[in-house]
């Protein structure tokens, strides 16, 4: 029987505990601009929800 996998690209950012990226998918630059830290584009209203995430 065949077996089909069915990928679906998802955009991703790898951090480190102070928010610094070390690595992001290539998907995520379709979605947001270069950034070298998290929290420049995560809205500073919503970043205790990311905190609580993380």
């Amino acid at each position: 029987m065949d077996t089909m996998i069915t990928r679906i690209p998802v955009p991703y950012f790898q951090i480190d505990q102070e928010g610094t990226t070390l690595n992001s998918s290539n998907t995520t630059h379709s979605y947001f601009s270069a950034t070298s830290n998290i929290w420049n584009i995560i809205h500073q209203e919503d970043r205790d929800k990311a905190i609580l995430m993380l």
